[in-house]
């Protein structure tokens, strides 16, 4: 299923500084992301891997409206931004 609400061209859970990814992802269950795809940043590499270790991340969509993404890991890396994450949910 696709979230559209997640993301819009103006409001995405993008990491535009790290992915330089195209605005208007799509963040869709059973698929595959690295983990700086999802993350937007905020806290630092300790809350990253925080975050990253919890297998959860709040993303923010239209209106401020959060969505909750639950994920596992699925190809580890050294750089945890490039860790491949598979979705399994999004509430």
């Amino acid at each position: 299923m696709i979230y559209e609400e997640i993301n819009t061209e103006e409001d995405s859970p993008v990491t535009y500084s790290y992915m330089n990814a195209p605005s208007g992802l799509y963040i869709m269950e059973n698929h595959y992301y690295c983990f700086g795809q999802l993350w937007d940043g905020d806290g630092g590499d300790s809350k990253g891997k925080e975050l990253l270790d919890s297998g959860a991340i709040e993303v923010f969509g239209k209106n401020n409206s959060p969505f909750i993404i639950h994920f596992q890991i699925y190809s580890p890396c050294a750089d945890y931004l490039d860790t491949v994450v598979r979705v399994l949910d999004i509430i």
